[in-house]
């Protein structure tokens, strides 16, 4: 086969590939990655409380920044966002009360003190990423904890990793829990999931 015809099959290919992905609004995009079922979002619920991590796209990303802009300069942030993962992850409390997660059962504010500086400056130490393909323990890149000042029943954080390859089925996300002592928790999220999320339409 000449170079020329190889070229040609790889480029259609590549084509048929993309178009393979549904391309969604923003409303619908936010929507299919939020929901469990596309295996973008996994949740845990353990004792009283609920852990939820959730995959953060580059097209998210880019959207996100973008957005005051209308959208200018997203296909070029989209690249720069690929080569790095992106995870939001959830800690609630399941009470009815839905209390903030750095009060929950304090006692006193010493108590508070102690748990708002390990959730807010230590917990990045916590996570750590292992991937089944190539076996490696990967710790994050960065960490960002939102303070919600008493108005969320959640508590919030933002990880990014170094880019994981494709080789291989999934990979897992493991926080090991020793604020509200519920040991490790094992996130699994297949590759396959992350390659095939939707296109985000402007």
């Amino acid at each position: 086969m000449g170079k020329s015809n190889y070229l040609i099959i790889v480029i259609l290919f590549v084509i048929v590939s993309c178009s393979d992905r549904v391309r969604l609004n923003a409303d619908e995009y936010f929507r299919y990655v939020a929901n469990p079922e596309n295996n973008l979002c996994v949740e845990k619920k353990l004792n009283e409380f609920t852990y939820q991590l959730r995959v953060k796209t580059p097209e998210e990303m880019a959207y996100i920044e973008t957005l005051p802009a209308q959208g200018e300069g997203f296909d070029s942030l989209v690249k720069v966002y690929s080569n790095t993962n992106y995870f939001e992850f959830k800690i609630a409390t399941k009470s009815r009360k839905k209390q903030d997660p750095t009060k929950y059962k304090v006692n006193d504010f010493n108590e508070f003190q102690e748990r708002f500086d390990k959730l807010a400056f230590r917990l990045q130490e916590n996570f750590y990423l292992v991937d089944e393909a190539q076996k490696d323990t990967i710790k994050p890149l960065s960490y960002h904890f939102e303070r919600s000042y008493n108005l969320s029943d959640k508590a919030t954080f933002n990880l990014s990793f170094k880019k994981i390859p494709e080789v291989g089925k999934s990979f897992n996300l493991v926080f090991e829990d020793d604020v509200f002592d519920n040991g490790p928790i094992i996130f699994k999220i297949n590759k396959e999931s992350i390659k095939n999320a939707p296109i985000l339409k402007l």
